[in-house]
């Protein structure tokens, strides 16, 4: 395949059309890196950019996070769909209410964790915690769910950003909760983090349990703030 824009946005439509064919969430993902690539650039501009972009609606495709913004690193995952980001509006006060949300509406995990399939809630958030026993410990992971491919999400919720030892947790849920031969995902959920230095110490805990062999994720929530003058 030639490496223009055109070419791009054939193959993002490819994969979505995939999903669509095999009833899954309409996702795919492209590295910033891989983007330029495949586009056929050495180097971004906002004028690149926004013509991009100009060219995914044409197609009824959505960049998130924004595809324009020239501070996203190289590294940095893009999520396309054919539907537009919803907005969060939300702002949640305890962790429950976090996982009440999101077993209410497993969908949002669906898009952020397409390899998993369809997820069915199994405990948290709007169910009792259910106990897992480790170590001689017990444990009660704040949201645990099965999915279509036979695999196990296992969530560690933070409201704000991530502790020293939300990683640890986690861990410790995902091994709990694999010891009858259940294949994990486990998945850090956070608030976005205030800074540079908190975002890097989460990063390279989660890159860590990878080393580890876990298939693990770090998903952070937003909140959009609007302003209106009544």
């Amino acid at each position: 395949m030639p490496r223009d824009t055109p070419a791009f946005i054939e193959g993002l439509e490819k994969d979505l059309n995939t999903d669509r064919r095999r009833g899954k969430t309409e996702v795919t993902r492209r590295l910033v890196r891989s983007i330029l690539y495949q586009c056929g650039w050495q180097k971004r501009s906002p004028e690149r950019l926004t013509a991009l972009e100009n060219r995914l609606a044409d197609a009824s495709l959505y960049a998130d996070p924004d595809i324009t913004d020239m501070d996203l690193g190289l590294g940095t995952w893009i999520r396309f769909t054919p539907e537009p980001p919803p907005p969060v509006g939300r702002v949640f006060k305890p962790e429950r209410a976090l996982g009440y949300h999101l077993s209410k509406y497993p969908a949002e995990l669906e898009r952020e964790l397409p390899h998993l399939g369809k997820l069915r809630h199994i405990s948290g958030g709007r169910k009792p915690e259910k106990t897992y026993g480790f170590e001689g410990i017990d444990l009660k992971p704040h949201l645990v769910f099965s999915s279509s491919p036979g695999r196990w999400l296992v969530c560690e919720l933070e409201r704000g950003d991530p502790k020293n030892e939300s990683v640890d947790q986690l861990e410790m849920y995902a091994r709990a909760v694999g010891t009858r031969g259940k294949t994990i995902t486990a998945a850090l959920i956070t608030g976005s983090p205030r800074s540079a230095g908190v975002k890097k110490q989460a990063t390279r805990r989660i890159q860590t349990l990878r080393t580890q062999g876990f298939d693990a994720w770090w998903i952070v929530y937003d909140v959009a703030v609007r302003l209106e003058s009544m």
